[in-house]
């Protein structure tokens, strides 16, 4: 797409076998030298960018769950969408349409774009607002399009397929003999991986899926799911353009790359804030898109004797440390903020959690004001009480309980219940 864009191949083509000789109205220009921006840095958008650069183009792309260092190793500059539009003389799109995609090239991001840009898009219609580029080839800012997925499939609307400066084909990104073949095969394969508990392999974009299929590390990323649920919580509830979330990894956790348990948790902490839904996949896209600042660090040791994931939370400049860690396939939470629990507690099941003034209430008046509920007690745990702050006790129930939040306890404060 992006040769034939560039030098006019269907255009001149169809001028020949229509009995024409203008070579003169075929100019095309080089793609050497020339910028090539890749919005979706997955396996195709790789393989793209490998290709590509042997044809001498310079390569930047964005992809929220591949960092710089990681697309440098491809040669492939990373930067924000924002600062990706002015910079590229084609953009090419190798993103999932979900509702974060969808129409992410729409007026403003092409007036953003340099005059003669040209896109292809053979990933999902709908990622580009056609009206708006059909208006901008009108106009002369844009340069071109090589489109092989449409939002109608197939289209009823030719008005931008009709375009004399499109190139486009019916959908025929896999339509060879080998990629058929190819496909059955992947698929077959896939199935038997998934069920002898092996990672899925070519998940588009989502790198956190195949760590979270390795048995070592579901527990963990369990553990950070709670965490984020509990973190979401405590304290104040924040705006999220002033939210900042870091994961600390002490010890020796099989994963050595932390995206898995950053993801994990921001999907525990926005999960009630995004009614569409979150998973691995869009839940880096979605934090990135609300303003939040991630993080991820390591360290050999930490405060506890085994290893621990550590999730700091800075809402609107008030800060919070949830820790836990994983014993067996058990996930248990270590501490919330310097109020530790002696053993770690399992977080598993239904839990309500409490609140109090430091040694203002004991675990035995808590449980037994609590059972004037009628609310069935699986275990209570207390943490450590340090001058200054809340003393926290969880206490793990059979089922969820109905109008938890009516609960009122003189000393102490009914913070949540929380589903692990």
């Amino acid at each position: 797409m992006i040769v034939s864009m560039a030098r006019y191949v269907p255009q001149g083509c169809a001028s020949l076998k229509d009995g024409k000789w203008d070579r003169t109205k075929f100019m095309g220009s080089e793609l050497y030298g020339k910028t090539l921006a890749i919005v979706g840095l997955g396996r195709i958008g790789r393989e793209v960018a490998k290709r590509m650069q042997s044809f001498g183009m310079t390569t930047i792309g964005h992809d929220p769950l591949v960092t710089p260092l990681e697309s440098k190793a491809f040669g492939v500059d990373w930067f924000t969408l924002d600062a990706i539009w002015p910079q590229a003389d084609f953009i090419t799109l190798h993103v999932p349409l979900i509702p974060q995609t969808k129409n992410l090239v729409d007026a403003s991001v092409l007036a953003k774009c340099r005059k003669g840009v040209r896109f292809v898009n053979v990933a999902r219609g709908g990622i580009i607002d056609e009206d708006a580029l059909y208006e901008s080839l009108e106009a002369g800012h844009a340069g071109g399009l090589g489109v092989d997925v449409f939002i109608e499939e197939p289209p009823k609307d030719f008005k931008l397929i009709k375009h004399p400066k499109v190139v486009c084909t019916p959908h025929l990104g896999a339509s060879t003999v080998e990629a058929q073949v190819k496909v059955a095969e992947e698929i077959a394969n896939q199935f038997v991986d998934f069920v002898n508990g092996k990672p899925l392999h070519g998940a588009v974009n989502a790198p956190s899926l195949n760590a979270a299929m390795k048995e070592e590390m579901r527990p963990w990323a369990v553990l950070a799911q709670a965490l984020g649920k509990i973190a979401s919580n405590v304290g104040s509830t924040g705006s999220k353009q002033h939210l900042s979330v870091t994961v600390h990894k002490y010890g020796r956790i099989i994963e050595n790359d932390c995206n898995l348990l950053l993801t994990a948790a921001l999907i525990g902490l926005l999960e009630k804030k995004v009614p569409t839904g979150i998973n691995l996949v869009n839940a880096p896209v979605l934090a990135a898109a609300a303003g939040i600042k991630t993080a991820t660090k390591s360290a050999a040791e930490g405060e506890f004797a085994t290893p621990s994931v550590h999730l700091e939370v800075v809402k609107d400049g008030e800060s919070h440390v949830i820790a836990g860690g994983v014993a067996g396939n058990v996930p248990l939470l270590f501490s919330i903020d310097s109020a530790k629990f002696q053993g770690g507690i399992p977080l598993r099941g239904s839990a309500l959690l409490f609140k109090s003034a430091a040694n203002d209430k004991s675990l035995g008046s808590l449980i037994e004001a609590v059972s004037v509920f009628n609310i069935s007690i699986v275990s209570a745990s207390e943490s450590s009480s340090v001058i200054g702050q809340p003393k926290w006790y969880l206490i793990l129930v059979p089922n969820e309980v109905e109008s938890a939040d009516k609960i009122n306890l003189s000393n102490a404060t009914f913070v949540t219940q929380i589903t692990f």
